[in-house]
C-alpha cells in the first residue's frame, strides 16, 4: 500500500526557492511510491494584494498609518508587474504542488505521516500564525510526524521560542535539520538530530528536466538570483558581468515595481523559469541558499554573495563546507579581482558531485527510515 504523505512547508510563498524545495521533496517521495499532497491550511506566503489598516494590528500609532500609506503607494506602482509575478507563481503551484483542503485536526483521516520541512518552518517571525502547524501542536497524536531539513534560520531563537520548539519536538518521530547551528543547539537540548541535504539536492540535475524550458536569453549571460538586491550585490554583479563580458540578467525575488528598479531585472520569473535561467547561464551569482544550491547542482561557475561576514555557520556555509567549496562565498571584504579568479578557477565537478552523492544517500536513508518506506 502506498503511503500517503502530507508535506508541511512554505509551498505557497512567492519565492522560487521555497516552491522548488517543496517540489523536490514531493518528487523524491513519489519515486518511493508515496502519494504526496500539501495541505492547504498553511497560510504562509498568502499575502493580500492590498493591505488594510486592520491587518496591521501589531503596529501602533502614526507608524501604522505611515506603513499603510507606503504600502498603498507601492501597491499602486506595482499594478500589472506584481500581478504578473503572482500569476506565474500560482500557475506553478497549481501544476506541480497538489493541495488538499483539510484542517490539521483531520490529517489522520487522509495521511499516514506528515513531513515538516524543508525551509525556515521553525522561524516564528516567518511562520507567524502557522507556527502551531509547523510544530505539529494541532496535529493528532496518532499521526506520525517527521522533520526533514527543517530550519529556524541563521540565528539562535529567543529562549521562549526555543523552549516552545523543544517541547513540541518530543512529539516528533524523527528530527533532521539543514544547518549546523540548529543541529548543535538541539543536540545540546538532548535530542537525536541529523543534518540532511536540502530537498533540492535529493534530485540530480537530470531530474530537473521537467522544469527546464527553452533558452530565455540570447547570447552568454550572468544570472543574478537575489533575495536581497542590496547596493553591494547589484554593484558586484554589474562589475563582474562587465569584466567577464557577459550580459547581466537579474531575478529580484522581492522587487515589486519598475520604479527605480534595475533595468536588468526580469519579471514573472516562476520557479521553473528560474531553473531554466540557471541551467542555461554561463555564470551565476546568488544571494540566497537555493540560488547557490542550483548553481552547484548544474555545475555552474558561481559565487554566493553575502552582505556581511557571517558571525557563525549558516545554511550556505554548512553546505559549501561539506562539498569543499567554501571559497565560493564572497562578501563586502572580498576583492573584485579575487572574485574573478574564483569564477575562472577550474572546478573538479566529479569530486564535488561525488561528495554530494554521499550526502544524498545519507539524507535518503534518513527519510526512508523515518517514513518506513
Amino acid at each position: 500500500m502506498n503511503k500517503r504523505i502530507a508535506i508541511l512547508t512554505y509551498h505557497k510563498a512567492f519565492n522560487c526557492g521555497a516552491m522548488l524545495q517543496a517540489w523536490a521533496l514531493k518528487a523524491e517521495l513519489e519515486k518511493n511510491g508515496c502519494i504526496v499532497e500539501f495541505p492547504a491550511c498553511n497560510r504562509v506566503g498568502v499575502v493580500p494584494r492590498w493591505i488594510s489598516l486592520p491587518q496591521l494590528k501589531d503596529v501602533r500609532g502614526f507608524r501604522k498609518l505611515k506603513l499603510w500609506l507606503s504600502q498603498l503607494v507601492i501597491n499602486i506602482l506595482s499594478i500589472g508587474f506584481e500581478d504578473y509575478n503572482r500569476i506565474a507563481y500560482r500557475c506553478f503551484r497549481c501544476r506541480y504542488l497538489p493541495e488538499r483542503n483539510c484542517r490539521p485536526e483531520k490529517f489522520a483521516d487522509f495521511y499516514d505521516c506528515a513531513v515538516v520541512g524543508s525551509d525556515q518552518v521553525w522561524h516564528p517571525i516567518i511562520s507567524k500564525t502557522d507556527t502551531k502547524l509547523f510544530l505539529a501542536e494541532s496535529i493528532p497524536d496518532t499521526l506520525p510526524v517527521v522533520s526533514y531539513a527543517a530550519s529556524y534560520g541563521d540565528n539562535s531563537l529567543t529562549p521562549d521560542a526555543f523552549n516552545r520548539l523543544t517541547r513540541a519536538l518530543h512529539r516528533f518521530k524523527a528530527i533532521s535539520v539543514r544547518e549546523e547551528l540548529a543541529c548543535s543547539e538541539l543536540k545540546s537540548a538532548g535530542f537525536k538530530v541529523e543534518i540532511v541535504l536540502d530537498p533540492t539536492f535529493l534530485l540530480e540535475a537530470s531530474e530537473y528536466r521537467p522544469l527546464i524550458g527553452e533558452r530565455l536569453i540570447r547570447g552568454k549571460y550572468l544570472f543574478l538570483y537575489a533575495v536581497s538586491l542590496s547596493d553591494f550585490v547589484l554593484a558586484t554583479a554589474r562589475e563582474l558581468a562587465k569584466r567577464l563580458g557577459l550580459k547581466l540578467v537579474i531575478c529580484g525575488v522581492y522587487v515589486r515595481t519598475k520604479y527605480r528598479t534595475p533595468p536588468e531585472c526580469l519579471w514573472g520569473i516562476s520557479p521553473d523559469k528560474m531553473v531554466t535561467l540557471i541551467a542555461h547561464a554561463d555564470v551565476v551569482l546568488a544571494s540566497s541558499f537555493h540560488g547557490t544550491a542550483l548553481s552547484v547542482i548544474f555545475s555552474k561557475p558561481f559565487l554566493s554573495l553575502r552582505d556581511s561576514v557571517d558571525a557563525h555557520p549558516t545554511r550556505i556555509s554548512t553546505l559549501l563546507e561539506s562539498i569543499g567549496m567554501s571559497d565560493r562565498i564572497a562578501n563586502t571584504e572580498t576583492d573584485i579581482e579575487a572574485m574573478v579568479q574564483r569564477l575562472n578557477a577550474t572546478v573538479y565537478w566529479d569530486e564535488v558531485h561525488g561528495k554530494i552523492s554521499e550526502l544524498r544517500q545519507k539524507s535518503r536513508k534518513f527519510l526512508c527510515g523515518a517514513l518506513e518506506i
